[in-house]
């Protein structure tokens, strides 16, 4: 017998990205005529979103600890002035630290992991470009984490971006966006999450998910980048 499956509690992460799972394929394939009430659809998702207690959490957890003496505000929004629609957006306006959670951004993002075990199997010569292939085979890796938890790795992914964890630094000081800058931010990402998972689980990421992935230590003091 097939197992039931659970309806997510309302108002929790899990219960939004059911909705957001839902109303986002539904803009990108409308047609024109349909795009405003597709629209009014996810903005309706982004208010229950937004006066949940999920945004809050996410801050406290995800966002507040990598930003010294500075609370951050968190909701979700659609950026319709956008073709290219970013999961994360973290902004910074005189202090005033907020991360902005696109629908259709955080939907493509997550579609990605799960779509990237089929981009290395349908696209073979992927492989002769080691940094896209090593990319694609780590998403290939993490698909295997329950989807709402993406919503976690794509903010933390974008602190990464946010506090240059994974610029290079010049001989003058300075700091220049590493080449593979991606791979490198969600890599961060993912083994902040793996940290925070096991300070509140008390158990594996990798062995309750089998996520076998192998990647030197990182090593962050200060503002010191690398790898051990």
């Amino acid at each position: 017998m097939a197992k039931k499956k659970i309806k997510p509690k309302a108002g929790t992460l899990a219960a939004f990205w059911e909705k957001i799972k839902a109303a986002a394929p539904v803009y990108s394939q409308s047609p024109k005529s349909k795009i405003k009430q597709s629209i009014a659809e996810i903005q309706k998702i982004a208010e229950e979103f937004n006066s949940s207690s999920v945004p809050v959490s996410i801050a406290s957890n995800f966002i507040n600890p990598y930003i010294a003496d500075v609370e951050c505000r968190v909701f979700l929004e659609m950026d319709t002035g956008r073709k290219s629609f970013k999961p994360a957006r973290h902004l910074n306006s005189d202090g005033a630290h907020s991360m902005a959670i696109d629908p259709i951004g955080i939907y493509n993002y997550i579609m990605s992991f799960k779509l990237a075990g089929k981009a290395i199997v349908e696209s073979p010569r992927i492989s002769e470009d080691f940094k896209e292939f090593r990319m694609i085979s780590f998403m290939h890796a993490v698909s295997r984490l329950p989807e709402p938890y993406f919503f976690y790795i794509a903010v933390l992914q974008e602190m990464a971006v946010a506090n240059d964890i994974v610029s290079v630094e010049n001989r003058d000081g300075g700091y220049t966006k590493s080449d593979a800058s991606s791979y490198l931010s969600m890599l961060w990402a993912f083994k902040e999450f793996e940290r925070f998972y096991l300070r509140i689980q008390h158990r594996s990421l990798r062995a309750d998910y089998a996520v076998i992935w192998h990647e030197g230590e990182w090593v962050q003091e200060r503002r010191t980048r690398g790898y051990a």
